[in-house]
């Protein structure tokens, strides 16, 4: 079989826009790469309702005839949908999540491959459950007694989190093929979980988003973040804690916020009694990258997080907390950047203060962390997937 011959389908719920997260730019860039290879890709969504400009995507795009998952419509539609555009892969992007019900419901077509990618850590956020559960999410009074009601329930809830993890791995592991994983530290974290069918697993991170041949040189007096503004698992609202210890003692820097979320008007409002602070909304990051010097990471848990590899690719360098596996092969602490104890807000902020004030060791940084992200080019990435897809569809080992 030719690789024009070979049909490759990416399912996830939403849009793959590069500029609403990390899965969404790892995605195009895989497809391009592809499609360079020789390869046909097409892409498969429930919804389009994401706040973003509109993007000229590099592959074809279809939708379920329902926004609603577990609905017979829905599988009838896949099911076709498969044999009528002669899918040899299906790559599952939402392999942490119950979506994979659907997208790995194959019908009679057995002869489809079925990759189930995770883009989080396996545990997703149960090693720190209680930075959730046991926060305050609010100051009214309402909250202060949900608060208590969770306190009451914190371990039966903490247990029913991590069945739900086993019952995931059960089912994923089961209807797919492969188990793709974005680092090999994460084979510890599932086996936590699930310890059956180890042959299933591999892993392969994620590709660089950007081809630069040398760092940028006119940075800026920048700290920047670049995500999602949900107070799940990315916490941006611990970097204005951060930021308030902070600023008053560099009044040169500024403090630059690119992303969107539930969040936003929250973080705007607290962020109205500090100064130089910028919401920029959805935008593509790259400009960003650009001129920032520092780049942060407040985090629970990640999977592969692309902003840190992007970062380091435009020479800014990250500040992390060390809070998920994967995260360690990306930072190496003290050389390409700093990881922090989680989640020591003092000891970030004095992290962010030395690089402040030592533009030299911040140059070294960025030119350490620019040479060692060099390992994650898109061609090496991409060769590994190929490995894989011939494993899958010729037994190639």
């Amino acid at each position: 079989m030719k690789k024009s011959d070979i049909t490759i389908l990416f399912v996830y719920p939403t849009l793959f826009n590069p500029e609403r997260g990390g899965i969404e730019r790892v995605t195009v860039t895989l497809t391009r790469a592809f499609v360079k290879q020789g390869y046909k890709v097409i892409y498969l969504h429930h919804r389009s309702d994401i706040k973003v400009p509109d993007y000229d995507y590099p592959a074809p795009v279809f939708f379920f005839p329902s926004t609603d998952y577990n609905v017979p419509e829905n599988y009838t539609f896949y099911h076709l949908f498969l044999k009528e555009e002669k899918i040899n892969i299906v790559i599952n992007q939402a392999g942490n999540f119950g979506d994979s019900k659907l997208y790995l419901s194959l019908g009679d077509n057995t002869h489809v491959k079925t990759i189930s990618v995770l883009h989080s850590n396996p545990l997703l956020n149960y090693d720190y459950f209680s930075e959730e559960t046991l926060k305050l999410r609010n100051n009214s009074f309402i909250e202060y007694v949900k608060l208590s009601g969770r306190f009451l329930i914190y371990s039966k809830l903490k247990k029913q989190y991590w069945e739900s993890r086993v019952e995931n791995f059960s089912f994923l592991f089961d209807h797919t093929d492969i188990v793709c994983l974005l680092s090999e530290n994460y084979k510890k974290e599932i086996q936590r979980v699930y310890s059956k069918q180890p042959d299933k697993i591999v892993a392969i991170g994620n590709p660089n988003s950007f081809r630069v041949n040398t760092l940028p040189l006119q940075k800026e007096k920048i700290l920047l973040y670049v995500g999602r503004l949900t107070k799940g698992e990315k916490r941006p609202d611990r970097l204005l804690k951060i930021w308030k210890k902070i600023y008053k003692d560099f009044p040169a820097w500024k403090l630059i916020i690119v992303g969107d979320g539930p969040e936003r008007e929250q973080m705007e409002k607290e962020a109205s009694r500090m100064k130089n602070i910028h919401f920029e909304g959805y935008q593509n990051p790259e400009e960003y990258y650009k001129k920032a010097s520092l780049f942060c990471m407040t985090s629970n848990f990640e999977g592969f997080p692309m902003v840190l590899t992007e970062a380091m690719q435009m020479g800014a360098v990250p500040v992390a907390f060390d809070s998920f596996a994967a995260v360690s092969d990306v930072i190496k602490s003290g050389e390409t950047g700093y990881l922090v104890r989680p989640f020591d807000l003092d000891e970030y902020a004095d992290k962010l203060k030395l690089l402040m004030s030592d533009e030299e060791e911040r140059k070294k940084m960025a030119q350490t962390g620019f040479q060692y992200i060099k390992r994650y080019n898109v061609n090496r990435i991409v060769e590994q997937w190929e490995n894989l897809f011939n494993r899958l569809l010729y037994n190639e080992q």
